[in-house]
């Protein structure tokens, strides 16, 4: 375990202790007292196996390590100037070379890493591959303190040369034996960033073969009996009775003893979650080259994207962000616990960020910077000449994680360039474009799939028909009575048609009520076979379902491109009552019913700014918390009190609060962002929205296209009125049901 910072296996399907951004900015000067060759890095990416049908081949732990290992090592604009001697690469096949990724490879360079770290050093460890877990010993105490394994189970990662085994896996690394290796590091003083890129606990989202997949090896693969697992989690349960059942938010303390460096972590998963990889950026083709870790990849992509000092929490909430625009309500759900509220690796001044430079090349032209960097296809640049000036624009047409092919194209009444444009030339990003906002929507049923042609012209432009439940974030799927109970609704006298996420099975057992399988398998439609009535409850809910995912698309990806800088920062405390006047921060991302949220907004900026907020609950409803209000430098709102519930329309399941922090502009008007407000799915009432005739800022108008479902795709980021966005998400639970 890791002591004195007690590791917590049961909130995590991967930890991650971060590192900082750089990414299109040049490192520049050293901006700490560490020097440059104190900083040292593990890269450990798990591939095969030498059983592939208990351990499945994964595709992305090398490209993992090759977006890490760009990022640290990167230099002028590229990443953080780790020197190269200093970066440890262990991949490939069990039995290729010394460098493979075995079992007693990586406990040796964790030694390695003990050896060379002293009080100054800066060190960053990724083990990615496939997680699991197995009984814990015995003899082993489930609540020892230095060890706590409340589930009764052990959290292991598998090493390349892992084997199925019947009493335990064979060369796993155990979390408690990891835990001490990093205490060996920590001792000495040093900083450890680590992530662990895998699957701890939880359940697969998707079938193994499909576009994603889980780097959760289930129990039924790992040798070991069944009956051995059932025996540890009855005895834990046991237990419980008799002895205080440990909080699996328990909080992250930071290590107090003299000489023992700090810890961060992050984690990509709930215990009822999993760890995926998949081929991004999205719409990248289903081959092993674009196979990435969700978690690394949106890390990553979070890192590059920065403009300005941030403290952990700060990256913590902007990584959240990256996962609701590509997720929307699908899980998992990353959260952070430690010393958060400590500046990235420790820099108070951030390194000052480097051009974007056009290459030119037998008359095709490229630029060094893709998807990982915030910029997306579609989106439009400028191209300038030193001497000249702005010589004309550019557009992405083409895009990888670390460059993209743009072709020459007019903008806001300039034509495309004719002209051959420079090579070298500077390129600033002026337009972001978001892409197809429909929704995909998968739907075998007959009667079903006759619907869309009756439904209402602003339901048929905002969905996406599928048929391919892989491909689609949400499915309308019929059910029996017998199977709706499974779903956890009572048995109705015919068949029904429900709204449910597309990746999510039938659920085996709903017979009892289980929270985790309540969150996984949530019910977010429930509606009779009668077409004229489903006609008429889909026109009501399906534009509420487009607004709330879209909604996150747009917060997740803007205020990141350009110049742009962080406006607002939030912070959240948890309070012991709606009264409490002090509270705690927060730092986990599960909420109980009846929990109590208290967020303080304050302009972090040195000019006036408007703050707004709103907040999106479970169910799909969207109610402004926060009216416009003019702020001053420096200054804070009074704190926003948020008291969570399931009950009275509310509903287990992902919520958040997205603020925006507008600069005030010549007419000192404030902005209207009202369009978003809307009744949670199945609330019986049309929608009022408030859509305004003349958009006041680009802003304006695409969350107007949010809210109606028209073509709108991007928004201009580089006229001085790009708000920053601000997101925080949680996940609220009813565990006050037996």
């Amino acid at each position: 375990m890791f002591n004195p910072i007690p590791w917590r296996p049961m909130i995590c399907s991967c930890l991650f202790l971060t590192v900082a951004c750089c990414g299109v900015f040049a490192y520049g000067q050293d901006t700490t007292d560490v020097s440059s060759d104190r900083r040292y890095a593990l890269l450990v990416g798990c591939t095969e196996y030498p059983d592939s049908q208990a351990f499945p081949t994964l595709r992305g732990p090398s490209n993992d390590v090759r977006i890490w290992r760009e990022l640290l090592t990167g230099k002028e604009g590229e990443g953080f100037g780790f020197p190269e001697a200093n970066v440890t690469v262990l991949t490939g096949k069990a039995d290729d070379t010394e460098k493979s990724p075995t079992r007693r490879n990586i406990l040796r360079k964790f030694d390695h890493l003990a050896e060379v770290a002293d009080s100054n050093s800066h060190i960053f460890i990724l083990l990615s591959g496939h997680g699991t877990q197995q009984p814990i010993a015995d003899d082993q105490d489930p609540y020892d303190p230095e060890n706590p394994e409340e589930d009764g189970y052990d959290e292991v990662f598998l090493p390349a040369d892992a084997r199925p085994g019947s009493g335990e896996i064979e060369n796993a690394l155990v979390d408690n034996v990891i835990g001490q290796k990093l205490d060996q590091i920590r001792a000495k003083g040093a900083s450890v960033f680590v992530v662990f890129d895998c699957c701890f606990s939880g359940t697969m989202t998707r079938a193994i073969d499909g576009v994603e997949k889980s780097r959760f090896v289930p129990h039924d693969r790992t040798g070991i009996p069944a009956e051995k697992f059932a025996a540890a989690a009855a005895k834990v349960k046991a237990e419980v009775a008799q002895k205080e059942q440990l909080s699996a938010d328990e909080e992250f303390v930071e290590a107090s003893a003299s000489g023992v460096g700090d810890l961060v972590a992050f984690f990509a998963a709930q215990p009822f979650e999993c760890a995926v990889e998949l081929p991004l950026p999205a719409g990248a083709e289903n081959l092993p080259e674009n196979c990435y870790s969700l978690l690394s990849y949106s890390l990553v992509q979070t890192l590059r994207q920065r403009r300005a000092p941030m403290s952990y929490r700060s990256l913590a909430h902007a990584l959240s962000g990256q996962y609701r625009a590509a997720r929307g309500s699908r899980f998992p759900t990353p959260f952070a616990q430690g010393s958060l509220d400590r500046e990235v690796l420790g820099l108070m001044q951030w390194p000052i960020h480097g051009d974007l430079l056009l290459h030119a090349e037998d008359g095709e032209y490229s630029i060094a910077a893709g998807s990982l960097h915030g910029v997306t296809v579609g989106s439009i640049l400028t191209v300038e000449d030193p001497i000249a000036g702005v010589v004309g624009h550019v557009k992405i047409a083409a895009l990888q994680p670390a460059k993209s092919q743009v072709v020459p194209c007019g903008w806001e009444g300039a034509p495309a360039p004719t002209d051959p444009l420079p090579d070298g030339a500077r390129c600033k990003l002026v337009y972001r474009e978001y892409g197809d906002f429909r929704l995909k929507l998968f739907a075998d049923d007959p009667m079903v799939v006759g619907l869309f042609p009756k439904l209402s012209e602003e339901v048929r432009a905002e969905i996406s028909l599928s048929n391919n439940r892989e491909d689609a974030p949400w499915s309308l799927r019929r059910v029996t009575p017998s199977e709706a109970v499974r779903w956890g609704l009572t048995k109705p006298t015919g068949d029904r048609i429900l709204l449910v996420h597309g990746d999510a099975a039938l659920p085996e057992d709903r017979s009892r009520d289980d929270e985790t399988s309540a969150i996984l398998h949530r019910v977010y439609g429930n509606y009779a076979t009668d077409p004229e009535k489903l006609t008429g409850e889909l026109n009501r809910d399906l534009p509420r379902l487009f607004a709330w995912e879209n909604l996150w698309k747009v917060a997740g990806g803007s205020g990141t491109g350009g110049d742009a800088k962080q406006l607002v920062e939030v912070t959240t405390t948890l309070l012991a009552s709606p009264t409490d006047t002090t509270g705690v921060v927060m730092n986990k991302s599960v909420i109980n019913d009846g929990e109590v949220l208290s967020f303080v907004l304050k302009n972090d900026s040195p000019r006036n700014i408007w703050i707004s907020a709103y907040y999106l609950d479970a169910n799909m409803g969207i109610r402004q918390v926060i009216a416009p209000r003019q702020v001053r430098p420096r200054m804070s709102l009074r704190p926003l009190v948020l008291q969570l519930t399931t009950e009275g329309g509310g509903s287990i399941g992902q919520e958040g609060l997205i603020v925006f922090g507008d600069p005030v502009g010549d007419s000192k008007s404030a902005p209207n962002y009202d369009v978003l407000q809307q009744l949670p799915l199945s609330a019986d009432g049309a929608i009022m929205r408030d859509v305004p005739s003349e958009p006041k800022s680009p802003m304006e108008a695409l969350l107007a296209t949010i809210a109606t479902g028209s073509r709108f795709r991007g928004v201009g980021v580089q006229d001085g009125s790009a708000p920053t966005i601000v997101t925080q998400s949680w996940i609220l639970v009813d565990k006050k049901k037996p």
